[in-house]
């Protein structure tokens, strides 16, 4: 009894502090536990950033903060690669990304149609035509030196070539002499006032591409 009055009497100006602090200590959960991330990449060798910060590269394991951050790949040759990840609690995220080479460019040609005459290079097509401007093929072989056939028409210059074409759907055979084998053949589409890059392999045996032209 004397002990509760005693607690009773103890000024309110340090028991109400007090009591705050017991309430907010127990409201403040812990922080959550770390994570590990294990990354890898194809090639390996690739710098790590973590939000920002460089983090050594890959393969690497490390200790993250549970929840989300921003990985980003670079390795020289290839695209960078940028992604989210989630880091869970007490647990293990694995990631294997595979780094692109970056697009190849398109085949420089050596165009021929300067050295032609005007109307040379103006392939006729299956049918009328309104007065939309031509299309322009610029055509690559491998090996070159092949010699083109547009609709049974030759193109006045071996591969490589440049040439410009009225708009329409057309068949393209190449051939290693004017009265020679098939050696390819290919359906092609060209649009108006558009370049249409071709870039062909042809092996020793005959080839017959089916590929969609419109693509």
């Amino acid at each position: 009894m004397i002990e509760r009055q005693r607690f009773l009497q103890f000024p309110l100006c340090v028991l109400l502090p007090l009591l705050v602090l017991v309430a907010s200590g127990i409201a403040t959960a812990a922080p959550p536990a770390p994570g590990v991330l294990n990354v890898a990449s194809t090639p390996a060798g690739a710098q790590i950033y973590i939000n920002g910060k460089s983090k050594g590269v890959t393969p690497q394991i490390m200790e993250l903060a549970a929840g989300e951050h921003t990985l980003r790949l670079q390795l020289e040759g290839y695209e960078t690669i940028t992604t989210r990840v989630r880091i869970a609690s007490d647990r293990v995220t694995r990631l294997q990304l595979k780094m692109k080479t970056p697009p190849v460019a398109q085949p420089k040609v050596v165009s021929n149609i300067k050295q032609l005459a005007p109307e040379a290079a103006i392939v006729k097509v299956h049918v009328p035509v309104d007065k939309s401007k031509p299309g322009t093929v610029f055509l690559v072989t491998t090996p070159p030196g092949l010699l083109a056939f547009i609709d049974q028409q030759q193109v006045s210059h071996a591969t490589p070539v440049s040439f410009d074409i009225r708009p329409g759907v057309y068949e393209l055979v190449l051939r290693a002499t004017p009265d020679g084998e098939v050696l390819y053949r290919k359906t092609i589409f060209v649009r108006p006032s558009e370049r249409l890059d071709l870039e062909l392999v042809v092996r020793k045996q005959r080839a017959l591409d089916y590929s969609d032209p419109w693509r």
